[in-house]
């Protein structure tokens, strides 16, 4: 008997947790600029909900290594949504060309493949979550909203 109460428990949780997500309308994407093996330079603060919660993150990470006391990061894949005034520059390589330039009316979500460089994080009197990034690319997807 308990047994199946605990079955049926996980499968309302399960049912409650996925019917929402497949009946939910996806947002009209603005302009979705992709890049490939690039190097980026950003800096700033996350959107207000700086750390993660269940619903509306700002930043995430699969696969992330980083040495302790070291600056030196590598993620296999890294969702960030900064804020407006956040500075974001994509090169072509280190001190190339300039691909794509984040202009501070919208905010960047950075869906980032492979990175390879120096990643900088502190809190701000405000207790806001500050980032710098400078490194190497596989594939960088942004989404301005």
């Amino acid at each position: 008997m308990k047994g199946k109460i605990g079955g049926l428990l996980i499968c309302m949780l399960l049912i409650g947790t996925l019917l929402p997500i497949g009946s939910a309308t996806q947002p009209i994407l603005n302009d979705v600029q992709r890049f490939s093996n690039c190097y980026i330079v950003a800096e700033g603060r996350l959107t207000e909900k700086d750390f993660p919660s269940i619903i509306g993150t700002s930043m995430w990470k699969i696969c992330y290594y980083r040495p302790f006391d070291d600056d030196r990061a590598n993620v296999f894949y890294w969702f960030i949504r900064f804020n407006e005034t956040s500075t974001v520059t994509i090169y072509s390589e280190e001190n190339g060309e300039i691909l794509w330039q984040h202009q501070g009316d919208l905010v960047p979500q950075l869906r980032m493949i492979r990175f390879k460089g120096i990643y900088l994080n502190e809190l701000t009197e405000e207790g806001k979550l500050h980032i710098e990034l400078r490194g190497t690319l596989t594939q960088i997807q942004i989404i301005e909203k």
